[in-house]
Formats: C-alpha cells, sequence, structure tokens
C-alpha cells in the first residue's frame, strides 16, 4: 500500500504548503510579559500537526500510531 502522506507531501505543491505551515508554526511566539495558557495550547497543537505530518512522511506503515 502507498503511504499517502508522501503521495501528498513529496510533491513540489505538498512541499510548499508543507513549508509554509512550518513557518506559521515558528512564527507563532508567546509572550513572556502576557502569557496566555490558550496560546500555549494553541501553539503545542500546531507543533504536534506538522510532527505528524513530517512522521507519518517517513513511515512505513502511515496508518498506525
Amino acid at each position: 500500500m502507498t503511504n499517502p502522506y508522501k503521495t501528498v507531501f513529496n510533491t513540489p505543491a505538498g512541499d510548499a504548503v508543507l513549508a509554509d505551515l512550518e513557518r506559521i508554526v515558528n512564527a507563532t511566539k508567546l509572550d513572556a510579559n502576557n502569557p496566555n495558557p490558550n496560546s500555549a495550547i494553541w501553539k503545542c497543537a500546531q507543533l504536534s500537526l506538522v510532527q505528524r505530518i513530517l512522521n507519518q512522511c517517513q513511515a512505513e506503515n502511515p496508518h498506525q500510531g
């Protein structure tokens, strides 16, 4: 079975989308002077989503885990 994550993200368009997602995640800053727990939760969710995509692109069987 083919890896659907590789099919989508291992293309020029997929690379561009993934690069944009990584840029957005890295651009999201938490402010130590005005901490907001909701911002921290949102930042963690963004990081988790991008990491999930990267992990699944490398997985042998992307339907597990």
